[in-house]
């Protein structure tokens, strides 16, 4: 699990009182919850794998006992025979890609973040998320929403050079604590759209 820190100013640099001044902050991934995700998603794989095993085994042996046991020779003449086993097929395929493609997208969602050191930045300058750096001054937008697909809210930061998305659970710290720090250290020039989060 990755801490968050702070950095203080060099030597010879002004301080008030006590207090040290900030200079910027800077933020880890945090890998737990995505972790997690994929550990989940995994064993739902598994899941569906089984019960898509037990599908194929029942409709094998419903075709068997018609054919071997009651005599049945024109077992799948039955039309009513056929759509029950197309679609039956159908949704066991579907509920096992569905479960595939959830799993390998958690992957390398966490892949891509595995090994890098700094998910967000900000300072007196500017901040970056993920690989996107800009100045306060380029900064169009900077908000945190939940997608109504989704559960999971994220980040997002346009400008000038493009746009990066993060989910929150990225992030070691709340949002308020990005939102706080991303006025003050902009000048109150950006805030934290937070309209569009949970809702």
């Amino acid at each position: 699990m990755g801490v968050m820190s702070v950095r203080a100013p060099q030597a010879g640099t002004a301080v008030s009182g006590s207090q040290p001044v900030i200079n910027d902050l800077v933020l880890p991934y945090e890998l737990g919850p995505t972790e997690q995700r994929v550990s989940i998603r995994f064993r739902l794989f598994l899941t569906r794998c089984l019960f898509s095993c037990l599908s194929i085994l029942i409709m094998l042996g419903l075709w068997v006992w018609n054919t071997r046991f009651r005599g049945v020779t024109n077992y799948f003449d039955d039309p009513l025979i056929k759509v029950m086993y197309i679609v039956y097929g159908a949704i066991t395929v579907l509920t096992l890609g569905v479960a595939l493609g959830r799993w390998l997208f958690e992957r390398r969602r966490l892949r891509a973040v595995t090994g890098q050191q700094v998910a967000c930045q900000v300072n007196r300058s500017g901040m970056a998320l993920g690989e996107l750096q800009l100045s306060w001054a380029q900064v169009d937008g900077f908000s945190a929403r939940t997608p109504w697909w989704s559960k999971l809210g994220h980040y997002e930061l346009t400008g000038a050079d493009g746009s990066a998305r993060l989910l929150i659970d990225q992030l070691p710290v709340a949002p308020s604590t990005v939102a706080n720090a991303v006025r003050i250290f902009s000048g109150d020039q950006v805030r934290l759209d937070t309209r569009r989060l949970d809702r």
